[in-house]
């Protein structure tokens, strides 16, 4: 069931649309201003970096149903586990719409959200009949409330290459800001987009480049990847994460030793926390929360181990 869900948005992104292999689950952010990883974690500690990690890695997915629902495409709202993912789905069906008369146009509207507020779209393109390099699909949302979840501020999804066979795109985010259950995260700053598919499977990938994500008093930088996979042979989605992540100030790198994925209601899948040292803490997905595991450089064996890590219910659904 859960697998069905995560894969929905992942189709109707795909539908229609051939893409060419351009994305992947390895590196972060690109370019030559990468961090480097000068962060430690220790038998001590590593539950609490191993929450912040989480907490990173999971900061916008309650915007998720909130955008699904504020902004479906054909009338019907497709999950998200990503409210980025969610925007680029939204994004790439409302650019191929069909919807376009004539060339160089620019097409606004405003949709009400459920519990007040509203979501401006508008839709930039050069050619009626196709996707081009520099077509753009722009959101603002102004006091936006949907499912609880209140959004503020824009981003804009433009296309910077695309092929009948490819698709590349930058996401640019402007003061975007999620609220939920009283806290709020402001993000600023670009993520590049790729997505392919082949005869048996679907891949959509994020990478983060150096983009801000402030909450409360903290501000952090993305410089993290995630890669979703869907396989139309056994209808199964999974998920990975790579490069880096920021936590109190200092780096970490993210190892993806086995991607996520549901099986019989269950989240498997291994995410490792890298210190400079080459000590890690293993992020191990279970029924209904993650399991974390300290393991020192060079062992196999864990050196401590905890069952009460974040729970993942409504982030991963």
């Amino acid at each position: 069931m859960k697998s069905k869900k995560m894969s929905a948005w992942l189709l109707a992104l795909c539908l229609g649309v051939p893409f060419l292999a351009a994305c992947g689950g390895g590196g972060g952010g690109g370019g030559s201003a990468q961090p480097t990883v000068n962060g430690s974690v220790s038998a001590t500690d590593y539950e609490v970096v191993a929450n912040g990690v989480v907490d990173t890695l999971t900061a916008t997915n309650a915007a998720s149903s909130a955008l699904a629902g504020s902004y479906s495409v054909g009338g019907a709202s497709q999950p998200s586990n990503d409210a980025i993912v969610s925007l680029v789905r939204q994004g790439v069906a409302r650019l191929r719409a069909g919807e376009r008369a004539q060339p160089l146009a620019i097409a606004s509207e405003t949709v009400a959200c459920s519990s007040g507020g509203s979501l401006a779209v508008t839709v930039s393109y050069k050619d009626p009949n196709t996707v081009s390099a520099g077509d753009y699909v722009d959101f603002q949302a102004q006091s936006c409330v949907e499912g609880g979840v209140r959004l503020d501020g824009g981003m804009r999804l433009t296309v910077t290459s695309v092929t009948q066979q490819s698709f590349a795109a930058q996401l640019s985010a402007r003061n975007f800001s999620v609220t939920a259950d009283g806290v709020t995260t402001v993000i600023d700053g670009v993520a590049t987009v790729a997505a392919s598919t082949s005869a048996s499977k679907d891949t959509i990938s994020l990478v983060y480049e150096g983009l801000s994500a402030t909450r409360g008093a903290e501000r952090i930088e993305w410089w993290h990847s995630v890669t979703y996979e869907y396989d139309s042979t056994t209808g199964s989605t999974s998920f990975s994460f790579g490069g880096f992540v920021q936590h109190a100030g200092r780096y970490f790198a993210l190892r993806q030793n086995k991607p996520f994925s549901w099986s019989g209601g269950v989240l498997q899948g291994e995410l490792d926390v890298v210190d400079l040292r080459g000590n890690f803490v293993r992020i191990v997905g279970s029924a209904d929360r993650f399991i974390y595991q300290y393991y020192e450089a060079g062992s196999s064996t864990p050196k401590a181990t905890s069952s009460n890590g974040r729970s993942f219910a409504g982030i991963f659904y």
